[in-house]
């Protein structure tokens, strides 16, 4: 076994572990378990002290992370870990008692399990959650029961609770309605999401990550690609499924023409014994190279968009779905209401 100090940067010292996946001694396959990770992390303090470097004495739990979240949240971009974090604080923060805190998260999307952690989890997730394994000691049970009680509720003058006013915004819009075609198809649905997840319009202002639905949320972290996939559709115009076959198996064929021209170059730059002539034929080369490279971008967008669209459009029910089911359940509410005052 070998042990590496990586570093790459000046605040990110980390040790790698490099072992052989299978044994020379009798061929058997290595699976770490949980006590090698502890040797591990005992080998690596061991050295550390050897070399005068700091060690983590009692570490806690619910502070590691995974690189990609560490990198994400270093980037300013939401990560699903932060977001369900946002959410537990704002259900305390709404919160009076103990079971309206848990109303709040299930309101939110969450499906929530008690056992020596809280588990939470969403629809669109098989694993849940474990609150205080991944945020610390201040999200267990009684930590949250604490945040609850003790939290301070701004009070008016007279003692009362505030009412939440209504606002009313007045919008005027230029043009004509009659003129207006509205997009449907592929190109629709895209641009639906995109303004659902804050990316459209171009000059909105940012929205935070607790406005998008939960449903949503994952793909805050895909904003690049669904922003990539968005403006394929809309340069080319593409609406059904037939026409976005169509453009892959076009760029494909493309693609296909470009790689064989850029291999016929190749073998007769071979022969090619003037240096102008082969610098000329390279560039060649070079320019079908980034041109291939280019189609193979929208051959994957495409392939990308074959695959999201379904996912989104199952998204936009499960929500719809949401909203139709809660006003039911309010004008049930109100109905009964109604029966009980008479």
């Amino acid at each position: 076994m070998l042990v590496a100090t990586h570093l790459d940067k000046a605040h990110h010292l980390h040790n790698h572990f490099v072992v052989n996946s299978v044994s020379f001694a009798d061929g058997k396959r290595y699976h770490r378990t949980n006590q090698d990770y502890r040797d591990m992390r005992s080998a690596s303090d061991r050295l550390c002290r050897e070399y005068g470097l700091s060690v983590i004495a009692h570490p806690e739990k619910g502070k590691s992370r995974h690189y990609a979240e560490w990198r994400a949240e270093q980037e300013g971009k939401p990560t699903y870990h932060s977001m369900v974090k946002a959410d537990v604080d704002e259900a305390v923060l709404k919160s009076r008692t103990e079971k309206q805190f848990f109303h709040y998260l299930k309101e939110m999307g969450y499906s929530v399990k008690f056992g020596k952690d809280i588990t939470v989890c969403t629809h669109d997730r098989e694993r849940g959650l474990k609150l205080a394994r991944n945020f610390g000691e201040d999200y267990t049970l009684e930590s949250i029961r604490r945040r609850i009680l003790t939290q301070e509720v701004k009070k008016t003058h007279s003692g009362e609770l505030p009412i939440l006013e209504k606002k009313h915004y007045t919008v005027t819009v230029h043009g004509s309605a009659n003129r207006t075609r509205k997009i449907g198809g592929l190109r629709g649905l895209y641009l639906h999401y995109c303004y659902l997840l804050g990316i459209l319009p171009k000059n909105r202002p940012p929205i935070s990550p607790k406005q998008v639905h939960l449903l949503f949320r994952e793909d805050l972290r895909k904003l690049d690609m669904i922003s990539k996939e968005t403006r394929l559709l809309c340069h080319y115009h593409i609406d059904t499924a037939e026409q976005l076959f169509s453009l892959k198996e076009d760029l494909q064929g493309k693609m296909e023409r470009l790689i064989d021209e850029r291999k016929h170059l190749r073998y007769k730059s071979r022969g090619i014994k003037d240096n102008g002539r082969l610098t000329e034929v390279k560039a060649e080369i070079s320019a079908l190279t980034e041109q291939i490279g280019e189609l193979r971008k929208g051959v994957v967008l495409c392939d990308g968009i074959a695959a999201r669209s379904g996912v989104i459009q199952e998204k936009l029910e499960a929500v719809r779905q949401e909203k139709e089911d809660q006003a039911t359940r309010k004008e049930e509410m109100s109905h009964e209401h109604v029966r009980r005052s008479r």
